[in-house]
């Protein structure tokens, strides 16, 4: 996705990302953590992928969103509605973080955290063995269904399905209907860009 486009969306949902710290310096020191891990790990030096871990997450190297939106403009206004239609469903406590979006098998993918700080969580009494708690737990999930009850996280679900469903008929290049493709690779694009 292109730097406006990425900037925006960063600017709307701003709560929603990790703090994204862009600096070439910091890229080529993450770049080089790779390296060196893949080495260690190579020749089996646990203490030196423990450091390097260690280090990535104080740079922030863990974060997949610190390397961008790695998908095609033409899926921008999918992804803005999705993250407004999630900012709705969430409350004033509930913590949601975007860790990625990017394309995959030629649809996109929204991957996030989320906490809720106060909600409503049934819990039964631990004199149920295992088994007891696990069907009385499975027929508290179908009432809840069959009455409407959905969790924010079940809510927040749906409207990355229904983004990555409109993505698979959806351009990742321009946005105009498409259709999924494999021509060596699968991606969704409209007959115009089918042939480039």
């Amino acid at each position: 996705m292109n730097e406006q486009n990425t900037n925006l969306l960063i600017a709307k949902f701003k709560p929603m990302f990790a703090e994204m710290d862009r600096s070439q310096e910091k890229q080529r020191r993450q770049s080089q953590l790779s390296s060196e891990f893949i080495l260690a790990k190579a020749e089996d030096d646990e203490v030196k992928m423990a450091q390097i871990r260690e280090e990535q997450k104080e740079i922030g190297a863990y974060h997949p969103i610190a390397y961008g939106f790695e998908c095609g403009d033409g899926w921008f206004q999918i992804i803005d509605e999705c993250l407004t239609s999630i900012l709705s469903v969430l409350g004033e406590k509930d913590i949601f973080e975007v860790t990625q979006i990017k394309e995959k098998l030629g649809t996109l993918r929204i991957y996030y955290e989320y906490s809720q700080a106060s909600g409503f969580r049934y819990q039964l009494p631990y004199k149920f063995n295992r088994l007891t708690r696990w069907y009385v737990q499975r027929f508290f999930d179908l009432v809840r269904h069959k009455i409407g009850l959905f969790s924010k996280i079940e809510m927040i679900d749906n409207q990355i399905r229904i983004a990555n469903n409109k993505s698979s008929k959806t351009c990742e290049v321009c946005g105009k209907p498409g259709k999924l493709n494999n021509k060596g690779w699968i991606f969704a694009a409209c007959e115009e860009h089918i042939r480039k």
